[in-house]
């Protein structure tokens, strides 16, 4: 049995972990024998910025060594936390309701309904991926920039209408245009849980 290896694991957003894990135990027997790794949490190979899920049905055809970054003689485990709806209540307080006011939308600060159950659904969900744009134009500029645009469509129009400015500016831009722009694209989740709420008794009879 091969040794005991160092290992950080990294779950998307929180700290670091340190632990010793064997490098040739499958995933499935790492989550089994590491109290951290629980079932909120999937397990990430990481390609260049992006990271792929793996999901629990498969986890047993995967080593630790197979996903196991490494940067800087760092071995890293990169992790995610699965959606759930009871902690995006908890943290979020979708079920205390909010009071409408001149001043805008407040949350209350009561309880208002108990949540029994949400729908979820995932949109671009992954975590996040890190990628970059390089701009050769003003008309590749207009279609990056604005994603209503499709591919084939001439916005040489649109081009010289949305950049009338200034001489000053153009010349800001033309050399802002010749440049790339490093982004994060973060995954995204839609609840819909308004038919899973049931009012307080306190709601009630407020």
């Amino acid at each position: 049995m091969s040794s005991k290896k160092k290992v950080f694991i990294q779950i998307i957003g929180e700290q670091l972990i340190v632990k010793k894990l064997n490098l040739e135990d499958s995933l499935s027997d790492i989550r089994n024998n590491i109290n951290v790794i629980d079932n909120t949490l999937l397990f990430l190979e990481k390609k260049n910025d992006t990271f792929a899920r793996i999901e629990n049905e498969n986890e047993n055809e995967f080593f630790l060594k197979d996903i196991i970054t490494v940067d800087n003689d760092q071995r890293i485990l990169f992790l995610l936390k699965k959606p759930c709806w009871n902690a995006f209540n908890d943290n979020c307080k979708l079920d205390y309701g909010c009071t409408m006011s001149f001043d805008g939308i407040k949350k209350a600060n009561k309880r208002a309904f108990i949540m029994k159950d949400c729908e979820l659904t995932e949109i671009n969900a992954e975590g996040y991926k890190k990628d970059f744009l390089e701009f050769e134009s003003k008309e590749d500029w207009m279609k990056k920039t604005n994603l209503f645009f499709s591919s084939d469509l001439n916005v040489q129009n649109f081009v010289e209408l949305g950049l009338s400015i200034e001489d000053t500016h153009k010349e800001k831009l033309n050399d802002e245009i010749k440049s790339s722009y490093k982004y994060t694209e973060l995954g995204k989740m839609a609840l819909k849980f308004s038919k899973y709420l049931t009012p307080t008794e306190e709601f009630i009879k407020a």
